[in-house]
């Protein structure tokens, strides 16, 4: 989202740079200087601010997902709630479902933006492969379309995309999980699934899964002797009768509910 509202405040910067590189006296290597200029940047964040770049470049690609996998691109069109396209002008721009408005990215909602790059890289330039990193794809979206991008993704992992992402969303993690369960030749699952309107082809297998969690825990950092008390990853337990076995989520929703019912019940 960050890359897509600052993306024209990132070629200003770089023509700045430019002109400097004009006014500079003596030896200088320009590709050093550029280079320099986005050295405190993760890779991530470099690859989305390149990738932003050419976004409307990239809109002309065609990914071995849009030849193979059109359902996909329809699944995402209709939780985005119409399309991306490329104007004469070489504009990008979003068309809501049923309306010939055509809506620049600042015009458009926060929900749209934090779709964007997913989209563009869905339709034009996914490979299989690919390690397509989310962070919070949660990110502005309604519940529903939460637990629907959770279904898109692992349709997505599916079809041989290595997907890596963050969440703090219950809604996410929770639809993961019915779609480990689902995972299932046993019958009343799957006439479960077929009664909800779940597909073979997004349930996952646990084998393909890692879940982790961020928690404070007694570690031995690099470098030291001693263990202490710091930030760490603990893998989560993904079993075949319980799923993602994860409850820091799910303590938190009981507490409120726990609060809820003391206030409308009593003690």
């Amino acid at each position: 989202t960050g890359c897509a509202m600052f993306k024209n405040e990132l070629n200003i910067q770089r023509n700045r740079l430019i002109e400097e590189i004009g006014r500079s006296a003596g030896d200088i290597d320009p590709f050093a200087l550029i280079t320099k200029s986005y050295a405190d940047y993760p890779l991530p964040v470099k690859a989305n601010i390149d990738f932003a770049r050419r976004r409307e470049a990239t809109m002309k690609q065609r990914s071995f997902i849009a030849k193979a996998h059109p359902e996909m691109l329809i699944e995402f069109e209709d939780i985005l709630g119409g399309t991306f396209q490329v104007d004469n002008e070489e504009k990008l721009r979003f068309i809501p479902r049923g309306t010939r408005t055509r809506l620049s990215m600042d015009e458009s909602s926060s929900s749209v933006r934090s779709l964007l790059d997913l989209g563009l890289y869905l339709v034009c330039v996914a490979n299989p492969g690919d390690l397509l990193i989310i962070d919070e794809p949660e990110l502005n979206l309604h519940p529903k379309n939460q637990r629907r991008v959770a279904r898109l993704l692992a349709r997505v992992a599916n079809a041989g995309v290595r997907v890596l992402i963050t969440t703090h969303s219950d809604y996410v993690v929770k639809e993961l999980n019915l779609l480990l369960l689902m995972n299932s030749d046993d019958e009343r699952v799957r006439h479960i699934a077929e009664q909800e309107r779940y597909h073979r082809h997004e349930t996952l297998h646990g084998s393909a899964i890692r879940v982790y969690v961020a928690k404070q825990d007694v570690v031995k950092k690099q470098g030291k002797q001693r263990r202490s008390i710091g930030r760490t990853l603990t893998e989560v337990p993904v079993t075949v009768a319980k799923g993602i076995e994860i409850s820091s989520f799910d303590q938190e929703i009981n507490d409120m509910n726990r609060i809820e019912d003391r206030l409308i019940y009593g003690e």
